[in-house]
């Protein structure tokens, strides 16, 4: 799958927002945005977390029933 470099971006802020979230439930609880063809697809992902280029964790799916932005959610979070 090829992911534009806009794309690239929203999943980044979604991931971003997913764990940020976690930490400050009290904020906006939904990310608003519109989705390509592309985040619409359902697919499996993997998150990788770095801090200083030292691996903090990674987590994923090989398949998702859930639309790849949504996956990057909740592996994210």
């Amino acid at each position: 799958m090829e992911l534009s470099v806009n794309e690239k971006k929203q999943l980044f802020a979604l991931a971003h927002f997913s764990i940020e979230s976690g930490f400050r439930p009290t904020q906006q609880s939904e990310y608003k945005f519109e989705k390509s063809d592309t985040l619409k697809t359902k697919a499996g992902v993997f998150v990788t977390i770095t801090i200083d280029k030292k691996l903090r964790g990674c987590i994923g799916y090989i398949q998702s029933n859930e639309e790849l932005s949504k996956t990057v959610m909740d592996a994210a979070y």
